[in-house]
């Protein structure tokens, strides 16, 4: 070997060769106390591999990828911590003589890092938010944050936490539960078919499906990886829509992963096919048996969130035929993508054009559209084609003219406490009158709601107009018409109606 201006060469070939690379290979030691050993590490010290100019410029390319996520998080208290965590995680791997101690994909542990911090400094962040932040599987960045937890001798606070971090950490154990049950059904009489069969009077294709579902399940464990991250982003799509308040947390997951499996059923079978009730039925007690939960439940649970994916299918422009409960599942990429860009658009977000997104295949004919990665999606730019898109724009366009002259106060509009209502009885009355009489009504409420600080600016600017109405009357009750809201020793029977409808509802 030649050193020269900072390189080495071989002097053989004059092929230049990297220094890091040559101190993380292995090579063979020729050495009588290591007799039985015939690979082992080089004897570089953790501290000189931490230092060396190749690390230093990883780290600082770290430290900078960091710095981006945590300041497109608005998390930019923890970005200190983040970058601590992740420096003490790369001296742990160098001390365990880890060959590859950043890894392949910084971006991963570098997002897996910051999710870690705001863990520990009690922020609320989720792994679907990181997923989509840097384009990567949930499956990986989880395995990456339990491998950073399990590490650490700092975070052993958070060890025993792990799984309540973030329901789709829990997400990978309920689906190995299931292909575990799933593997014994070759092994064990027990765990056949027979025990999938419903009691339930039912037709030939159900008796014949718990056998044909096994078999797909078997032949499909490299799914396994896909089905966990579209469990997570269930997950986020139950919590941004209220469906889990209330339930438990195994039947969240179970009903998740069950409308998963539901729908690469749908994908990946050789023909195009519609599972039914009977169907979905057989698919719920196979989640449900490995995982110590009631099928009917979870049956109840997915009927909800049936219910939700069909009005969330609006937001999908290229669904232009009709949906029902039985074909809603084939297009669950479609719909969670599309509603959650539908979501960030309506309250501020943006349109999140620089996310990667991988085009389902339920979008095309071709399934090998899958693995097709696009940066700015035509699919992005066609969701303003929909129809609720086309009724958000207007509404969002006629609040923002609404709460700027109301900021400004360019109008004055009468401060009555009876509410403004069209005169119906009024035939002579023309729509622009009817229109200004709305306009009238909205900014009343608008400006009622400014004053009480009851909800944010976002939330104005696209609830609809009975909703702001309701949450204003239920916040202006008097004192004198019933008890506070907040008092301990209130009850059902000691309110108002209007007061148990704001509580309840």
């Amino acid at each position: 070997m030649l050193h020269s201006v900072g390189d080495t060469y071989c002097g053989s070939c004059g092929t230049i060769l990297d220094e890091p690379e040559l101190q993380a290979n292995y090579h063979y030691e020729p050495n009588f106390q290591m007799h039985g050993n015939y690979f082992s590490h080089s004897a570089e010290s953790p501290s000189s591999r931490f230092n060396n100019q190749w690390s230093r410029e990883r780290l600082r390319e770290a430290h900078s990828l960091i710095s981006s996520y945590t300041s497109r998080l608005e998390l930019q208290d923890i970005t200190e911590r983040a970058q601590r965590i992740f420096d003490d995680y790369i001296h742990k791997r160098m001390e365990e003589k880890c060959v590859w101690a950043f890894g392949s994909i910084l971006e991963v542990r570098a997002g897996a890092c910051v999710f870690v911090a705001a863990q520990a400094a009690g922020r609320q962040l989720f792994l679907v938010q990181i997923s989509r932040l840097i384009g990567c599987n949930v499956f990986v960045i989880g395995r990456e944050v339990k491998q950073i937890i399990r590490m650490l001798d700092t975070l052993k606070g958070l060890l025993a936490e792990v799984d309540k971090i973030d329901p789709t950490l829990q997400a990978e154990t309920t689906v190995n539960r299931v292909f575990g049950y799933v593997n014994k059904t070759k092994q064990d009489s027990k765990f056949s078919d027979d025990v999938l069969q419903l009691t339930m009077g039912v037709g030939k294709t159900v008796r014949a499906f718990p056998r044909q579902l096994l078999d797909f399940m078997q032949h499909n464990e490299s799914l396994r990886p896909r089905m966990v991250a579209t469990t997570a982003l269930e997950m986020e799509f139950f919590r941004q829509c209220g469906l889990s308040t209330g339930i438990n947390l195994n039947t969240q997951l179970c009903t998740a992963v069950s409308l998963a499996i539901e729908y690469y059923y749908k994908v990946d079978s050789a023909e195009s096919c519609t599972l039914r009730r009977g169907h979905r039925d057989v698919i719920y007690k196979l989640v449900a048996l490995p995982n110590g939960t009631s099928p009917i439940t979870t049956a109840r649970f997915a009927a909800r969130v049936h219910k939700k994916l069909l009005e969330a299918g609006k937001t999908v422009p290229w669904l232009t035929k009709d949906v029902s409960i039985d074909t809603a599942t084939g297009h669950l990429e479609d719909i969670l993508f599309c509603c959650q860009q539908a979501q960030a658009w309506m309250f501020g977000v943006g349109r999140l054009q620089q996310l990667k997104y991988r085009v389902s295949p339920s979008a095309s004919d071709n399934g090998d559209l899958a693995d097709v990665r696009l940066h700015i999606p035509n699919v992005v730019s066609a969701l303003s084609t929909a129809p609720a898109f086309a009724q958000a724009e207007l509404l969002r366009q006629r609040r923002e003219a609404i709460l700027d002259r109301v900021d400004q106060d360019l109008i004055a509009i009468e401060e009555s406490d009876g509410t403004t209502s069209l005169d119906t009885t009024n035939n002579a009355k023309s729509k622009a009158n009817a229109e200004l009489e709305i306009e009238k009504r909205e900014t009343r409420v608008l400006k009622r709601l400014q004053r009480l600080n009851v909800i944010d600016r976002n939330a104005l600017l696209s609830l609809p107009l009975h909703t702001l109405e309701s949450i204003l009357e239920a916040a202006s009750i008097p004192r004198k018409d019933g008890l506070e809201l907040d008092t301990p020793t209130v009850g059902p029977k000691d309110m108002t109606n209007e007061e148990l409808s704001a509580y309840l509802y």
